[in-house]
C-alpha cells in the first residue's frame, strides 16, 4: 500500500511558527499590561517609564517575530520530502 509523501521538515517548521506565536502572544500581553499600568498611574511621577518600556518591547517582539516567520517560510521547500 503506497502512502502519500509527508514533509517532516515542513510540519516541524509549522510547529515552530505556532510555538513562537504562543510565546510572542505572552510577551505582547506583558507589554500591554506594562502600558496599562503606566496609563493607570499617571498622577505619579515617571509614569511614562512603563509606557515607553512596554511600547518598545511590543514593537521589538513583533518585529523579531515577523522576521523569524519570514525566514522560516523561506526555508520551507517541497523538495525536502521524506516518505513515511
Amino acid at each position: 500500500m503506497l502512502r502519500d509523501p509527508v514533509s517532516i521538515k515542513k510540519i516541524c517548521l509549522w510547529c515552530l511558527i505556532v510555538t513562537l506565536g504562543i510565546v510572542v502572544t505572552c510577551m505582547v500581553f506583558i507589554s500591554i499590561v506594562s502600558i496599562w499600568a503606566g496609563c493607570f498611574h499617571m498622577p505619579q511621577s515617571a509614569f511614562w517609564v512603563p509606557i515607553l518600556g512596554g511600547g518598545f518591547f511590543l514593537v521589538l517582539v513583533l518585529f523579531l517575530y515577523i522576521r523569524a516567520a519570514k525566514r522560516i517560510f523561506f526555508h520551507m521547500k517541497e523538495k525536502d520530502v521524506l516518505m513515511t
